[in-house]
């Protein structure tokens, strides 16, 4: 893919970027409009990989993996740096706008309405308690039934 140098400027470019995150000083990604680009030696180099849709929310996982979410039926994917784009199962059809690991569990937030409730994944089943559905995410259910919910 196609390279930038560390103070190369975007202007006049047609790149839209949304999101970034870094794992470590040295290993990042930032992405946008069907693109990613990520460093591996803080930011002197960038690479960049073409993905099929718009990215709304990355988090980094590792040194060298990342999830990103966004539009396009509710679209969540994993990239490894170098390697390919890994499209994952996701409990909605809409828009999923940021992603969040705590614990090894990802938490990814989207529009409408929509929560781990009406998706089935709501562990303590929080959802039922008249919070407007907004407030809720997913989790995203890598290893089935490793977590159970508290009380």
């Amino acid at each position: 893919g196609n390279t930038r140098t560390q103070g190369e400027s975007y202007s006049g470019s047609n790149l839209v970027m949304r999101c970034a995150h870094f794992h470590d000083e040295k290993h990042g990604i930032v992405a946008g409009d069907k693109i990613l680009e990520y460093t591996t030696n803080g930011g002197e180099t960038w690479s960049e990989k073409s993905v099929g849709f718009n990215v709304r929310g990355v988090c980094m996982t590792s040194s060298n993996t990342a999830i990103l979410v966004g539009e396009g039926g509710g679209k969540i994917a994993r990239y490894t740096f170098g390697g390919s784009l890994v499209e994952q199962s996701s409990p909605t059809n809409n828009t999923l706008n940021s992603v969040s690991f705590y614990d090894g569990i990802g938490y990814a937030c989207g529009d409408k309405g929509v929560n781990a409730d009406a998706a089935g994944r709501d562990m303590g089943g929080d959802g039922k308690n008249g919070v407007k559905k907004d407030v809720y995410g997913y989790t995203l259910q890598y290893h089935e039934k490793d977590y159970l919910p508290i009380g």
